[in-house]
């Protein structure tokens, strides 16, 4: 299976690219801030991917 990430997913814009790989049957993870306000963005696809909480701009946050 196909498998995408999409960086800083939980903006509005990108909470609705996040709906193009997974209609394509991708399967997608998000990376996301945890900013409550945000979140809201990302009601209709949450259900569908993994969320990744993280920060690009902070290492240690996105070490596996």
């Amino acid at each position: 299976m196909k498998k995408a990430l999409i960086t800083r997913l939980s903006g509005q814009d990108r909470s609705y690219l996040a709906e193009y790989p997974l209609a394509l049957g991708y399967e997608a993870d998000g990376l996301v801030h945890r900013e409550a306000a945000s979140m809201r963005w990302l009601q209709p696809v949450s259900h569908r991917m993994e969320m990744i909480y993280g920060d690009l701009r902070d290492a240690t946050s996105v070490t596996v």
